[in-house]
């Protein structure tokens, strides 16, 4: 069976009815197969990724979790006031440690190969919570189509996303489009830059990518008294409807200004 521990024991036939002392045990797991997207990944199984120092052996994690500074997951807040307050799906996220010093390498958490053949068009979704007060190093996403040999970088984040450990997760699209027929795997790697900032990821898919894929990494560029520039990411977008309002107005409400782009 894939994925199965096992132990074996040794026991000499000598003939006649006689026979050694047993030798042993050696103990080993099967490996894994290739998954099949859809493929969805909560880590929330409590016999899989237990808190701190277990990660489901599908999956890869340099420095091994429960280290000082690796990939681990976990249920509640981080420390140091930085990170998001609970899990996403009810049971764990996976976060980056980032209260330490020192030199060390960045941390890199690797899913299982996932053949995505049967989809038209692979995409990669994924909640993110990054809030440490302008502290907190870039994180890239890194996909291999030759289990692991090479990596290709598929998407980058630099700074915080939230603005508090109690703001919602947010959710992140990457489109997969190159990789359609392939067997993949993907990486997350957190860059290192010492104390603070508890990057955090859960609810893993790969899964169709949707014909309209929404844009990615809306920001403030510029402002003045009268006028704002924001800048956003879409590689298939060739038009945009842009609305804003006062804190809290609700999309196409009366009075919210509304341009298209």
């Amino acid at each position: 069976t894939p994925n199965t521990p096992y132990e074996a024991y040794l026991v000499a036939d000598c003939g006649s009815g006689g026979y050694s002392d047993t030798t042993g045990p050696i103990s080993f797991r099967t490996p894994c197969t290739i998954t099949t997207a859809p493929f969805n990944e909560s880590f929330d199984d409590p016999v899989s990724w237990i808190s701190r120092n277990t990660i489901d052996p599908c999956w890869g994690a340099s420095p091994s979790p429960g280290t000082t500074w690796s990939w681990e997951p976990k249920s509640g807040a981080p420390s140091s006031g930085n990170g998001p307050l609970q899990d996403l799906t009810g049971g764990n996220y996976m976060y980056v440690e980032a209260s330490v010093s020192g030199s060390l390498p960045d941390a890199e958490l690797i899913s299982p190969a996932i053949d995505v053949s049967g989809l038209t068009t692979p995409g990669l979704y994924f909640f993110q919570h990054r809030y440490s007060g302008a502290t907190i190093a870039d994180m890239s996403v890194e996909v291999s189509n030759d289990f692991g040999t090479t990596w290709n970088t598929v998407y980058t984040i630099t700074g915080d996303v939230q603005t508090s450990s109690s703001d919602a997760w947010s959710l992140e699209f990457v489109n997969l489009a190159a990789y359609t027929g392939d067997t993949v795997m993907i990486k997350f790697l957190q860059k290192f830059n010492g104390c603070c900032g508890d990057a955090a990821i859960d609810s893993v898919v790969v899964d169709e990518a949707p014909t309209c894929p929404w844009p990615t990494g809306l920001s403030l560029t510029a402002a003045t008294d009268s006028s704002v520039s924001i800048g956003w990411n879409d590689p298939s977008g060739t038009s945009w409807n842009l609305q804003w309002g006062p804190p809290g107005f609700t999309q196409a409400s009366p009075g919210a200004g509304t341009k298209t782009t």
